[in-house]
């Protein structure tokens, strides 16, 4: 618990204006972290958090009161622990007693270099030739798997990020052939298509509607899509997201759409156009969106 001083996050909507605070929410979603303090504690924005992994941990949290001449409001919460503490029976890796040497002796053994692609591939009724399509360059896979985040978790396919980071030298040509082939063909490894999930509750507790599934997927799959970014490319070439499309779309927010919004509702009222307001709210809308639409859609795009 303690002060983070982030009063740009929004924590109903998970969402945040600057982006050292969209880092900080992203940290809690990485390591299951789920925050007890909702109501408002400084000029209407809450300031001080309550962080726990674990449900059932801290509880009766209220805010109230102040001490001395502060301006801050007091938090109070109880602890809800057993007297027995339970033993883990979770394996752990001790990467102390790695011996990354002896992997980096036994993977520099290995040819990658295997037989020459053809040098025009067959997309769909397309057909381009090699060097239409753009290369990943082994120095690029090397520097992005050097700046993992040692004390992220692992996906489903068991590729720790600090093995992929201290073995960064040699496995970055293997990973830059796969990352290759599977642009060129359009296959993804079957291991980087399976996720952890895990429900993580927003709000209440005993309303299971009010959770929502945090996935964890491959580490190299995340560093493939950083590093290619074809989605992202692929749907701004196809113009896919219309341009008024503010959430989860990168450089805009709540608040620009609510800039956006206000700047011509304001501009209609200057002109002295008739103006009407009608407010829509989608319940649970993520939850039944038909996927089959979804993804008949991205079909039509390629």
């Amino acid at each position: 618990m303690g002060n983070f001083n982030h009063p740009d996050i929004c924590w109903k909507g998970n969402t945040a204006r600057h982006a050292q605070s969209r880092r900080f929410l992203q940290s809690i979603d990485d390591n299951f972290l789920t925050h007890l303090v909702e109501e408002p504690k400084r000029r209407e924005v809450v300031l001080d958090l309550i962080l726990t992994n674990k449900e059932g941990l801290v509880g009766d949290v209220k805010v109230g009161g102040s001490l001395g001449c502060r301006d801050h409001e007091m938090v109070e919460f109880r602890i809800l622990c057993g007297r027995s503490r339970a033993i883990s029976r979770i394996a752990t890796l001790d990467f102390r007693r790695a011996n990354f040497g002896l992997f980096k002796d036994l993977l520099e053994r290995i040819p990658w270099d295997g037989p020459r692609e053809s040098q025009i591939l067959e997309v769909g009724e397309k057909v381009q030739r090699k060097e239409d399509l753009p290369l990943v360059e082994e120095d690029q896979v090397r520097e992005h798997l050097g700046k993992l985040d040692i004390h992220k978790s692992m996906g489903p396919d068991g590729m720790h990020p600090q093995v992929l980071r201290e073995l960064a030298d040699v496995i970055a040509k293997p990973l830059s052939i796969i990352f290759e082939r599977s642009w060129r063909t359009g296959e993804v490894p079957e291991d980087w298509r399976k996720a952890n999930v895990t429900p993580v509750f927003k709000k209440s507790k005993e309303d299971l509607g009010n959770y929502r599934p945090v996935s964890l997927t491959s580490i190299p799959g995340k560093v493939m899509e950083f590093i290619l970014g074809v989605m992202n490319k692929h749907v701004e070439e196809e113009k896919v997201i219309r341009g008024d499309q503010h959430e989860f779309t990168k450089g805009k927010s709540c608040l620009t759409n609510a800039i956006a919004f206000y700047d011509d509702m304001t501009g209609w009222v200057d002109e002295g156009r008739a103006v009407g307001v009608v407010y829509l709210d989608f319940s649970k809308v993520f939850d039944t969106i038909s996927h089959n639409v979804l993804i008949k859609k991205l079909g039509c795009v390629g």
